[in-house]
């Protein structure tokens, strides 16, 4: 009889994994990590795989590297799409289901489905 499997008991693995990719400092130890495998001979193929990160985004953290240092594997503030208040975007869809046809957006029908948002 083979010996137990060891487990983590009180933690899924998602919520661990939020615990570490909350902490900048492992995030960036993580890919100075990965760099320094790199350097070392290993295959970026193999490391994304083994650290489920895309082979492209391992590429973009050796360059980041080279060009800027430590400074080039932390997150940079303000990427991506600024997301919309919450009560801006009900307010949005409210709007859309009581002022406008389902008929000027495409769609066959001339009745929105599904219930409108309540305040």
């Amino acid at each position: 009889m083979g010996k137990p499997v060891l487990k983590v008991k009180g933690y899924t693995a998602e919520e661990i994994k939020k615990l570490l990719t909350g902490n900048q400092s492992y995030v960036v130890g993580l890919r100075l990590y990965i760099v320094c495998q790199v350097a070392l001979g290993l295959s970026s193929r193999k490391l994304a795989k083994m650290h489920h990160v895309s082979f492209k985004q391992i590429t973009n953290w050796i360059h980041r590297f080279e060009k800027e240092g430590l400074k080039g594997l932390k997150d940079k503030k303000g990427r991506g799409r600024k997301a919309l208040p919450f009560d801006e975007k009900r307010n949005k869809v409210r709007n859309l289901n009581l002022n406008e046809s389902p008929l000027s957006h495409g769609f066959n029908s001339g009745k929105w489905t599904g219930p409108l948002l309540s305040k």
